[in-house]
């Protein structure tokens, strides 16, 4: 990577191997590789010209053939930090952070990682707060809106699975390797996953077999917040964190959904001790046919297929894998949402001290 004069390359940050200070070297590239980069400014830069960053790669083509591609972008300069805000990618900075987070995690504890994540959503709205809402109360939260939800996103951060203490080693390694190489899609599922009720969505059909016209392809469900309010006993719930897809059925389910769907009354007889991997049946009715298309969907949509582990009831993965992943609640990886930003909020008023 190149770039104009006034700016220099500091560090590359992904899933690669590195011989020389200045080349990257991939044993293949596809359109889910991703690589971040690292500017910085040596020289002013003039507000009526316009700064360029390119990438170039030299590869060779299935036929034998060595070619380079180059891309160049070309940018505006600005003096006026709010523009900058106003411009800000919210995913790539999710994802920067992930991937600056596994890099740490070989060398620093947890809890300094922790530390650190929240220190720099503290720093970046408190810039924000400090020369671009000036005019505003002291004693409120201002959010940019380009990343209004970068606490959200930092606490999901601080609460990943890599980062807690209940993981066994192999699961951390094996988390910290997957994150290095997703692309920003995944990544933001990774970090803060999908819930998703079905049992509403399949349950429709029973009203348009009345009207005598019954959907092979149910609607998609509408993707829920990551708290237990929106967790009822009676649902059936799939939860997507890119990685694996968890099933999970309220012990106040309707029996005749349930049976259904797994041809049998209790699904925890499935399970056997733990949510192993469970590989989906399509069962002669029209809910189970509704419920396949639903999951090839959700698997189609992250390009990956994802594993589908059926969780059973007062398992320690219940609270695990599906529990504690209910991001915006308390728990034992660390505070709620609510919480987490009048943390946040008082950091930020430090600053001003």
């Amino acid at each position: 990577v190149r770039c104009s004069a006034g700016l220099s390359v500091i560090d590359y940050s992904g899933s690669y191997c590195r011989r020389t200070p200045v080349d990257v070297d991939l044993p293949c590239v596809d359109c889910d590789k991703n690589i971040f980069v690292r500017l910085r400014y040596d020289d002013t830069l003039q507000e009526s010209e316009e700064c360029c960053v390119q990438a170039a790669a030299l590869y060779t083509s299935p036929d034998g053939t060595r070619r380079i591609r180059v891309h160049t972008l070309s940018l505006p300069c600005t003096s006026v930090l709010g523009n900058v805000f106003r411009g800000a990618d919210l995913e790539i900075n999710v994802k920067h952070r992930l991937v600056e987070t596994c890099q740490m995690l070989p060398v620093k504890p947890p809890a300094q990682i922790k530390e650190h994540i929240t220190s720099r959503c503290v720093d970046t709205l408190y810039a924000y707060r400090k020369f671009c809402a000036t005019n505003s109360s002291s004693g409120q939260l201002i959010l940019p809106e380009a990343l209004k939800l970068l606490p959200l996103y930092t606490l999901a951060l601080n609460k990943a699975m890599g980062l807690r203490m209940e993981p066994e080693i192999d699961e951390r390694v094996a988390w910290m390797h997957d994150c290095l190489s997703l692309n920003v899609d995944s990544s933001m599922d990774t970090v803060y996953g999908q819930l998703m009720r079905v049992d509403d969505v399949l349950l429709e059909s029973d009203s348009a077999a009345a009207d005598g016209a019954v959907p092979d392809v149910p609607r998609k469900p509408s993707p829920l917040s990551l708290t237990s309010e929106g967790i009822d006993a009676t649902g059936i719930y799939l939860f997507a964190n890119g990685r694996d897809l968890l099933c999970y059925v309220g012990k106040r389910a309707d029996p005749s959904l349930v049976h259904d769907l797994f041809g049998t009354d209790d699904p925890d007889t499935l399970c056997g001790n733990g949510p192993r991997l469970w590989t989906l049946m399509e069962f002669d009715s029209v809910h189970s046919k509704q419920f396949t298309s639903i999951v090839l969907h959700t698997r189609t949509e992250r390009c990956k297929h994802m594993r589908l582990r059926l969780l059973r009831h007062g398992s320690r993965e219940e609270t695990l894998r599906f529990f504690d992943s209910l991001i915006e609640d308390r728990s034992t990886a660390g505070m709620s949402y609510v919480e987490y930003l009048c943390h946040v909020h008082r950091q930020i008023q430090n600053k001003f001290v």
